[in-house]
């Protein structure tokens, strides 16, 4: 009995010892912490340039904007140039502002011509055919990417989305396109080879809709240009602070209207 009485001592007085063992590492880890996030803040405010928003990431960000900023100069004088120095200046300020707002430097892509030209053939060997036949759906030219709507080469009654990416530097498969039974009966009517136009033929139509729109207040860069098949041109919306501009450009690339919307 007397030995039970010494146990239930020494049994409490461990679960007392173990419990004081956890709450004072609890006490420690969660102050130390705090102690450790009130020095950062305390850094943060005293040294703004110590911090990872402000510092060296921010730093780090603008350099990669400016060698962004470079490059651009580089590919457009590879291609002749076709901006004077004040159409330059605005093309510059408005691709350095769209940087700058997402984070994003891949703008270059409808300042090639050649890349462009390469992604198209890219599409032939994705598709592992001699002709890529598209559907008559809008063509997406854009900084950073293309998307067609292509013929499945093995399956006619099939469409689907590919789309190319400069990230990847390569072309995917995407979503199906759906069909009514009206499309898949007049199916001849709706698709056309992709050798019929050029997807380059897009850099010239962006870099004369880039001219016109160094004339124009507030002017915001614009999404690449879209082709539609049935009406055999290209298109754009520009946005300026006063008013928008409807472009538009044949399958060729010449411009055949710009007026106000």
């Amino acid at each position: 009995m007397k030995k039970r009485v010494l146990f239930v001592p020494l049994f409490i007085g461990l679960i007392f010892f173990n419990s004081c063992d956890r709450v004072k590492k609890a006490f420690h880890e969660t102050f130390s912490d705090e102690n450790q996030r009130q020095e950062e803040l305390s850094d943060a405010f005293n040294n703004p340039n110590s911090g990872t928003r402000n510092g060296k990431d921010e730093v780090g960000r603008e350099k990669t904007i400016e060698d962004a900023m470079k490059e651009l100069r580089t590919i457009i004088n590879e291609h002749d140039n076709v901006f004077d120095k004040q159409q330059m200046e605005k093309v510059e300020e408005m691709v350095k502002k769209e940087m700058e707002k997402w984070g994003n430097t891949e703008f270059f892509l409808l300042f090639q011509p050649d890349k462009l030209d390469k992604i198209q053939e890219e599409l032939y060997l994705f598709l592992n055919t001699d002709e890529v036949m598209l559907y008559s759906s809008p063509i997406f030219v854009d900084y950073d990417r293309v998307r067609v709507v292509a013929v499945n080469p093995k399956n006619k009654s099939e469409v689907d989305w590919y789309s190319y990416e400069t990230k990847t530097d390569k072309w995917r498969k995407q979503e199906p396109k759906k069909l009514s039974k009206n499309d898949l009966e007049h199916m001849d009517k709706n698709i056309y080879p992709f050798s019929t136009i050029k997807l380059s033929t897009a850099h010239q139509v962006y870099t004369e809709a880039l001219k016109r729109l160094a004339d124009i207040e507030g002017g915001e860069l614009p999404s690449g240009p879209t082709y539609y098949h049935n009406r055999q041109l290209w298109s754009m919306i520009l946005r300026g602070s006063r008013a928008d501009y409807k472009f538009e450009a044949d399958k060729d690339g010449n411009v055949i209207k710009f007026e106000m919307n």
